[in-house]
């Protein structure tokens, strides 16, 4: 899984969370200037959360999208903040199954 964070208090808040639920999964994080990481990220990605500057959202995406495999999920905190990121997710023309959940959560699903 891959999360990204602006903040490194709460990206270490984030990362607890997620790390309680998911025990036995890899987990790369990095906070501070999400359109420029500086870690080594994997070849694939499974699952993405993005929660951060809501207009990075789009950038993000496609850094990483060629890195997400089949099957991939993309979860977006407060994705209604970023119309670009949504009408992209929620296009099949660019590859992505898409439903808003709880209200102000994007969960998307990499098809190709």
């Amino acid at each position: 899984m891959i999360a990204v964070r602006i903040g490194c208090l709460s990206l270490a808040v984030a990362t607890n969370h997620v790390l309680t639920g998911f025990a036995n999964c890899e987990l790369s994080t990095f906070a501070g200037i999400a359109s420029r990481p500086k870690v080594d990220l994997p070849e694939t990605i499974d699952l993405l959360l993005l929660d951060g500057a809501k207009a990075l959202y789009p950038n993000i995406l496609a850094l990483l999208e060629n890195r997400l495999r089949p099957g991939a999920f993309v979860v977006a905190d407060d994705a209604d903040k970023s119309p670009d990121y949504l009408a992209r997710v929620r296009s099949t023309a660019q590859g992505y199954l898409s439903t808003p959940f709880g209200g102000d959560i994007e969960v998307s699903m990499r098809l190709i």
